[in-house]
């Protein structure tokens, strides 16, 4: 049986960390001092999840996705007779002699992916899942140690907060928010040199130092939405009954140069943009895809739309506007039911203009949803570094939530060979 001990394993949250015991319980509990309830170690099975704790209370009450699991005097708790890559939130409170909750800690963590689940990957990040542990005034993300990767870079709704360099992030505030954690593996030598080739003949010169350096990298994002819920004793979570996803690619300048133009073109200098930035509501896109899913007639809906192509010469007058095929860009569904959905959708559109040198916009992403705790979501794949690319998520027909906003990087980055940019994201 595969498992992986977390990281945990070495960890025991700290009093300090915790700022003393929770406030904000139900009225009627009272509370008692102690050694705080820390977390110390969790092991995931393809079939059960572990939990081990630390503490001084009378007894524990473990509580799985809201109902109880475990009451007693160990500190320790198995979890059995789980499904493969299952989602599983867990409550687990200290009580006091007069059966009052003292201190509690939030767990939401999956089983292990399961051999099936792992054959149908179509990037390393696919079976990849983050375990969040909180409690008010602290919160602690961990994951799968990714080969290659040295350092993350850690952003927290959309902006730059710091460096890490294990797979794993803690900090002293509990507050809802969208964290992405940014590493770089550099490719093998034997890529480096088809890169330079194919470099070479797109760009009819060698590269420069300062290109090569960015171009020898893929980027790979772990991202985490988190809305914690800690002052609920039980979790009683209503279940989505739909999940949209919501995917565009975009140009954020007026204009673009061609970068064909005088060598091969000598009319076409300027392709249009989009003039816009990120915004899920928008119209104006280069591409967009959209899937909807309603678990409980287990409706599966998939719609594209490729915007037009303008092309302009060197004084911005319109020459002539062309669409793009669609045909490179569909969905294929792997599996459905009144309480869970996954798919895939792919993405290879062609930039028309002169079809046999040009790149196309490619991304692929594989999806899994299901309705419980208000709707889970994991996707997980890679896009181009060009152009700009924005995903999002709607549950129940609520607002769009980010799951990434990526800037365009350079139009270099279209090229087949040359590095994507890998993503993870769960809330």
């Amino acid at each position: 049986m595969n498992l992986k001990n977390s990281k945990f394993l070495s960890l025991v949250l700290s009093a300090t960390l915790f700022f003393g015991i929770l406030s904000g319980v139900n009225a009627s509990s009272k509370l008692s001092e102690g050694e705080n309830l820390d977390i110390t170690n969790i092991t995931r099975y393809e079939n059960a999840i572990e939990l081990t704790w630390a503490g001084d209370y009378n007894e524990y009450e473990v509580f799985a996705n809201g109902k109880s699991v475990y009451k007693g005097k160990d500190k320790k708790f198995k979890h059995k007779e789980l499904e493969a890559d299952t989602f599983v939130e867990y409550l687990v409170v200290g009580l006091n002699e007069a059966d009052d909750i003292s201190d509690k800690v939030k767990v939401e963590t999956y089983t292990l992916a399961g051999q099936s689940i792992k054959s149908m990957d179509i990037k390393p990040l696919d079976s990849l899942r983050v375990t969040t542990v909180y409690k008010k005034d602290s919160l602690k993300f961990d994951w799968d140690d990714i080969s290659g990767i040295e350092e993350y870079e850690v952003f927290k709704n959309g902006e730059k907060i710091g460096t890490i360099t294990k797979s794993e992030y803690s900090e002293k505030e509990m507050a809802e928010g969208l964290y992405e954690f940014v590493g770089k593996i550099e490719v093998e030598d034997s890529k480096k040199e088809k890169i330079r080739a194919e470099a070479k003949q797109k760009l009819q010169r060698e590269l420069t130092s300062e290109e090569e350096e960015a171009l020898f990298f893929e980027n790979y994002s772990i991202i985490k939405s988190f809305n914690p819920q800690i002052e609920e004793a039980v979790t009683l979570a209503s279940e989505a009954y739909s999940i949209n996803l919501k995917y565009m690619t975009f140009i954020p300048s007026q204009y673009v140069e061609n970068p064909y133009y005088p060598s091969l073109d000598q009319t076409i200098k300027y392709f249009n943009g989009n003039w816009r930035g990120f915004n899920p509501s928008s119209y104006d896109y280069k591409t967009r895809t959209e899937t909807q899913y309603i678990f409980s007639n287990k409706s599966l809906n998939f719609s594209k739309s490729v915007g037009s192509s303008k092309f302009y010469d060197a004084n911005k007058v319109l020459q002539y506007t062309r669409t793009a095929r669609d045909s490179g860009i569909y969905m294929s569904e792997r599996s459905r039911s009144n309480t869970a959905a996954s798919f895939v959708v792919y993405h290879n559109c062609e930039i028309p203009y002169y079809e046999t040198t040009t790149p196309e916009i490619d991304y692929t992403y594989t999806a899994s949803i299901k309705s419980e705790n208000g709707g889970k979501i994991v996707v997980s794949g890679s896009h181009d570094k060009a152009p700009s690319h924005e995903f999002y998520y709607q549950i129940n027909g609520g607002p769009y939530r980010t799951i990434f906003q990526h800037d365009i990087v350079d139009f270099k980055y279209l090229f087949g060979l040359w590095p994507n940019w890998n993503f993870n994201f769960s809330n």
